[in-house]
């Protein structure tokens, strides 16, 4: 239920049940701290997931996993706290794993610290060089959102000699028709190949008319929608 809550986007009602579980005198374990740290990190409650996460070894004698450290790191990273995640990794007791250094690489994203972004990214391609084409993707974004044009250019080359290649973005649509029945979208890349496009039982369209002014963007900005306006999405690999 932690967990769930937390995925849900309701981590005040996660963190209450953890809150619950402490009082009631169950035990948390492993998932269950990893739920609550996910839902600190969604919710940019710093203060309480270095607490939890303190909480694992000294008060329960569990010793944290690379989850639980990449989630610290996603915590603190989402916060903006880039140098205090960059010194929790550099402090890790063990070396750290892709998905810690992904973590890292996602909060330069979303910051747009190329410089940070690119260590992180080295890190991480040292350990899953052909694992995570999303973290090429992160890169090139960030060097792209900072116009560093010949970064990305490199990038695209080093993919292409690596044979690595990012699966297309695609959405899930219900109609209500009289078929009822669900359709998938596919997001076309700007240099795809549209006979290497998905099937044709599918719809391929090109989603770029949903731009600040169309009534659809201020339909969905009234429920909280907020789009990253600065993003270099339709540059993406």
């Amino acid at each position: 239920m932690i967990d769930g809550y937390g995925k849900i986007g309701m981590p005040n009602e996660a963190l209450e049940l953890f809150h619950s579980m402490q009082q009631c005198r169950i035990e948390p374990n492993y998932v269950t701290f990893l739920g609550s740290l996910s839902a600190c990190a969604h919710a940019g409650l710093v203060a309480k997931g270095r607490e939890i996460f303190e909480s694992m070894e000294r008060d329960y004698s569990l010793k944290p996993g690379m989850e639980h450290y990449a989630c610290m790191v996603d915590l603190l990273g989402r916060a903006g706290n880039l140098q205090l995640a960059w010194e929790f990794v550099a402090g890790m007791p063990e070396k750290p794993n892709s998905d810690v250094w992904a973590a890292l690489l996602s909060s330069c994203n979303l910051h747009g610290n190329v410089e940070m972004a690119s260590i992180a990214a080295n890190e991480l391609f040292k350990l899953n060089a052909e694992g995570r084409p999303g973290a090429y993707v992160a890169l090139s974004n960030t060097l792209a959102a900072a116009g560093k044009w010949d970064g990305v250019s490199e990038l695209r080359e080093i993919m292409k000699s690596r044979g690595i290649l990012k699966d297309t973005g695609s959405s899930w649509i219900g109609t209500e028709s009289c078929s009822a029945r669900l359709q998938r979208f596919y997001r076309r890349i700007l240099d795809e190949d549209p006979k290497k496009s998905p099937s044709s039982d599918n719809r391929t369209v090109d989603l770029h008319d949903l731009g600040p002014g169309a009534q659809d963007f201020k339909l969905i900005s009234l429920i909280g929608y907020r789009g990253n306006l600065k993003s270099k999405e339709l540059h993406e690999i």
